[in-house]
């Protein structure tokens, strides 16, 4: 009844089990009492505060047992963990409402600021496509007072500089000086520089062509200068990629430099520079990984940490940080994870949730066990690069980044160490691996190696006979 009284063991699991219990004078079968032996188990963990138990009390090796011939393990003490229970129990639900309050409330702040960003998002989207026919509605409204002119047009610059160069030109001779000045004393350097060349250009000529009493232009002058100066020498949008793309390897923050100039290049341009970009990832090593699950390595022997080294390289391809940078990559990936308690890494919920958390969404290319011919490789796989996608797939029991979708074949950045696609095919989908990376794990042909997974050929007899699990493609949201 003490089970029932601390709400353990319900009255109608008592009246269904107690027949049974009285109707033989042995031992009751366990499947006969499986409500009231987990009503002891949790009796013993909850009220008692066992740290261990297991339902045996025969044998030397018996942990309940143990407990019940234990010091603490009275009858003063059993009666004083009963009286104190119902007090326990209440901070514990307490405990788990305010949790579960603190959840709600900043699962509402997280709803909240989504939609503010959208709707900020949104509003942008509008300015951008504001026509430039509007500029007369601006004059009309705001012509009298430049001041406020200013202020309604300082947003655009970055947004929609065309729309203030028609505002700019179908001012007054006498007001567009008045009007440059204002604006630019509205904005920072970094500002104006948003506005691009011809905006520029413009508004220094706009300065440049009226002289007004008690007024000087000097300053505002040489800061257009200056700036258009340094826009000048910086060279074309290809001559700055081309200085990013001196090194051999890239950091992320580089990467998400880069790709902005890459994206406004013309179609032929941007997709050959994405796919060399794809070269220039940081390669990731699985072996070393520190990563702890449950006060165990996750990377064992056998490995384990796979999908988040390959999910690292993809997301540094897309210009993402390291959210922990004082952890390795994939180590500050499963710190996400299970910070936000998401699915088991292996799975698409898990790796999926996680990167969708850093601004990264996914799209299965191929979401079923089959081998692939090079057309559709080229027209399905590698277009999705050539748009700037990072993509990484399943071997069976592994998965990869693919950097490149090649004549020869396939060149995959492999976080375990190079492997031979027919002999892990032979092999029941499993090892294979010709040279492991360097780690603890002490395998006889490793040597000293760390990268030996970097840049690995699968050649295309190989991939076309081999059925991939899953193939997935990732962009930025």
């Amino acid at each position: 009844m003490s089970l029932k009284w601390i709400t353990r063991l319900s009255q109608w699991l008592i009246i269904d089990e107690k027949p049974k219990a009285e109707a033989v004078e042995t031992a009751v079968d366990q499947k006969d009492l499986k409500a009231t032996i987990a009503a002891i188990y949790k009796f013993q963990q909850q009220v008692l505060h066992w740290s261990s138990s297991d339902g045996n009390i025969g044998g030397a090796s018996s942990k309940t047992l143990a407990e019940l011939n234990g010091s603490a393990c009275t009858a003063e003490y059993v009666k004083q963990r009963i009286e104190q229970y119902p007090q326990v129990k209440a901070e514990r639900e307490a405990k788990a409402a305010a949790e579960a309050k603190r959840k709600a409330e900043e699962a509402e702040a997280k709803r909240v600021a989504l939609e503010k960003q959208k709707a900020e998002e949104e509003r942008k989207e509008q300015m951008r496509k504001e026509p430039v026919e509007n500029a007369k509605t601006y004059i009309s409204n705001y012509g009298s007072d430049i001041l406020a002119l200013a202020d309604a047009m300082k947003p655009y610059v970055g947004l929609n500089p065309q729309l203030v160069g028609a505002v700019l030109s179908k001012l007054g001779r006498m007001t567009r000086d008045n009007f440059t000045y204002a604006l630019m004393n509205r904005l920072s350097d970094s500002e104006l520089r948003n506005g691009g060349p011809e905006l520029l250009g413009q508004m220094k000529s706009s300065l440049e062509a009226w002289f007004v009493s008690n007024t000087n232009y000097d300053k505002e002058i040489k800061t257009l200068d200056s700036i258009l100066g340094n826009q000048k020498t910086q060279g074309s949008t290809a001559d700055q990629i081309d200085t990013y793309f001196e090194k051999d390897r890239l950091t992320p923050e580089e990467i998400a430099e880069v790709r902005p100039l890459i994206a406004s290049l013309n179609d032929e341009e941007r997709q050959g520079y994405y796919l060399t970009l794809q070269e220039k990832v940081m390669y990731e090593n699985q072996r070393d990984s520190q990563a702890i699950s449950g006060k165990k390595r996750v990377e064992s022997g056998s490995g384990g940490i796979c999908n988040f080294a390959s999910l690292a390289m993809v997301l540094q391809y897309l210009g993402v940080s390291n959210p922990y940078p004082d952890l390795q990559y994939e180590d500050a990936l499963e710190k996400v994870r299970q910070e936000n308690n998401y699915p088991a890494r292996t799975t698409r919920g898990g790796w999926g949730a996680v990167s969708k958390k850093l601004g990264v969404e996914n799209e299965l290319l191929l979401g079923e066990s089959k081998a692939m011919k090079k057309e559709w490789w080229n027209s399905t796989v590698k277009s999705k690069m050539s748009e700037g996608c990072g993509v990484m797939l399943s071997i069976q029991n592994h998965i990869v980044r693919l950097q490149a979708v090649t004549k020869e074949g396939l060149i995959v950045d492999d976080p375990y160490g190079k492997v031979n696609l027919s002999k892990r095919k032979k092999n029941k989908f499993r090892g294979g691996y010709e040279v492991y990376n360097k780690s603890e794990w002490k395998f006889g042909s490793e040597g000293e190696t760390t990268s030996e997974g970097e840049d690995n050929l699968w050649k295309w007899n190989d991939v076309e006979n081999y059925p991939m699990r899953w193939i997935a493609s990732f962009k930025k949201i």
